[in-house]
């Protein structure tokens, strides 16, 4: 134990988890990533949580330039790749995040967890969701039927693609797996609502509005819902 305690390598590695959790617990942690790259300067780990705490400060150029500095180190690390995906769609240049994203399902064998975080990227950020997007959330469910996620998601691309009857079905799949994804039943409350049955949105909503214990979601129902009152008031005869 003493002759590894002794060994930069080692010490580099303690130092830089000991820097991401300090920068966790929200603490000052540059001089550990520091003295950790310094001791091991051909490990990637350092740059990759100094990285991370960078990103998560706002400092993305500089996170950048630790991701690719990490990423030439370690090129086949599908984690390095995830977080430098992250920070390009930060920076808003989408087009650099997916060969991010393409790069980390490649490096981790097309592993359902990193399809998953592509098929995200697609589906929150509306990005090539026709040509891409669906594609990768349809191979994703057919490789992880079970995934509640992935057909939500699946499903919320549908509906942005215009495929409504598509979408209803991926998102009540979704909701057969897991009743409690709040946002799988947010998304079959909009898809509701834009078909015109305001009375099962609202059904919808009200869920939404108990269930979302994080206020992710809450907010943007109770307003969806007073929208749907206020249209049910002024024509009592809609459905």
């Amino acid at each position: 134990a003493g002759t590894e305690a002794g060994d930069p390598a080692f010490r580099a590695r303690t130092l830089a988890f000991l820097g991401h959790a300090r920068a966790q617990a929200g603490r000052p942690a540059i001089e550990l990533f520091e003295q950790a790259r310094g001791l091991d300067p051909s490990s990637a780990l350092p740059l990759y949580f100094y990285g991370i705490y960078l990103r998560q400060q706002g400092a993305l150029t500089a996170a950048t330039r630790l991701f690719e500095q990490a990423l030439a180190l370690d090129p086949d690390n599908a984690a390095i790749h995830v977080e430098l995906a992250r920070t390009k769609t930060e920076l808003g240049n989408y087009a650099a995040a997916e060969v991010e994203y393409d790069a980390a399902v490649t490096a981790a064998d097309n592993s359902p967890e990193m399809q998953f975080l592509r098929v995200l990227f697609y589906a929150q950020r509306g990005y090539r969701i026709a040509d891409k997007g669906i594609p990768a959330g349809e191979a994703l469910v057919e490789a992880d039927t079970a995934n509640a996620e992935a057909h939500n998601w699946l499903g919320w691309m549908y509906l942005l693609d215009g495929k409504a009857d598509k979408a209803e079905e991926a998102l009540r799949r979704a909701l057969e797996l897991d009743p409690q994804l709040v946002s799988a039943r947010f998304h079959l409350a909009r898809l509701l609502l834009l078909d015109g049955q305001e009375s099962s949105a609202a059904i919808e909503y009200r869920r939404v509005v108990a269930e979302d214990l994080s206020g992710a979601l809450r907010d943007q129902a109770l307003h969806a819902l007073q929208e749907i009152e206020a249209s049910q008031s002024s024509t009592p005869g809609e459905k």
